[in-house]
């Protein structure tokens, strides 16, 4: 299907559903969720003040979609990815709290640019 008008599309669905403004932002976060289904999907992390809205529009774009495809979480350890055992491949791996990336912020890039993660650790291979 094609539609060059689908990211217009796709924010007149979000206004109805109550969001106003943010366009731009919606755009580019429906760009970031689609592309879990490429081969290198991209990444994206949401930043500005406390109360300004952030989690309302993130929440908001991936009510859009299935929840099957959506690994949403508070915070998470640098350990997390390692031993987690979910399979995030396709998946928008959604996490709340900035706070609750920054210990892990290693894991998720190299999950970001590699697509997988290998650690030695005291009990084996991970």
């Amino acid at each position: 299907m094609e539609d060059a008008h689908l990211l217009d599309t796709f924010v007149d669905d979000v206004h109805a559903a109550g969001l106003v403004g943010e366009d731009d932002n919606l755009k580019i976060l429906k760009l970031v969720e689609v592309s879990r289904l490429l081969a290198t999907p991209l990444g994206v992390s949401v930043r500005g003040s406390a109360g300004s809205g952030k989690s309302s529009l993130v929440s908001t774009v991936l009510g859009f979609t299935d929840d099957s495809h959506v690994h949403r979480l508070t915070s998470m350890t640098k350990e997390a990815l390692d031993y987690s055992g979910d399979d995030l491949d396709r998946k928008v791996v959604y996490v709340g709290e900035a706070a609750g990336v920054e210990e892990a912020a290693v894991a998720l890039r190299q999950l970001f640019s590699e697509g997988h993660l290998a650690r030695m650790t005291a009990r084996g291979k991970v």
